[in-house]
């Protein structure tokens, strides 16, 4: 894999364990695998307000799942199922096509080098599938 995919930020994010582990009696969580390369991603999520108040991440998986993580436990507070969905899809759309990040989610610009390789698209996504299907 190229060297140019794992820059110094993502690194940075797949090591940063803040919000990793398991919390103590969430309202939901979902596990969901990559099966092309092994990653596994379990969200553990709290609910205020139709909203996300905490999330926790444990994965097994690469650095591009555990950055995508690292952002989605910061990023994601507040957030509804909705607007998980939405990120999702335009995160999908980013990469493929190349189109805008929507407003308030431009930190997810870091992975801007996973658009060269289609294959790891999915570990970058999984953690926000993940937290959709823990919503739905």
């Amino acid at each position: 894999m190229s060297s140019n995919l794992y820059q110094d930020k993502i690194i940075a994010l797949s090591k940063d364990l803040s919000n990793a582990g398991r919390l103590d009696k969430p309202d939901t969580t979902a596990t969901l695998d990559n099966p092309l390369c092994g990653d596994r991603v379990t969200l553990d999520i709290k609910l205020k307000n139709n909203g996300i108040s905490e999330l926790s991440h444990h994965v097994r998986g690469c650095a591009l799942c555990k950055a995508s993580a690292a952002l989605l436990a910061t990023e994601g507070k507040a957030k509804t199922s909705e607007e998980l969905m939405e990120m999702t899809v335009a995160l999908e759309n980013y990469f493929k096509e190349g189109k805008k990040l929507p407003e308030g989610w431009q930190t997810y610009e870091v992975f801007a080098p996973v658009k060269d390789h289609k294959s790891r698209y999915d570990c970058v996504l999984l953690p926000l599938k993940a937290a959709v299907e823990a919503l739905s």
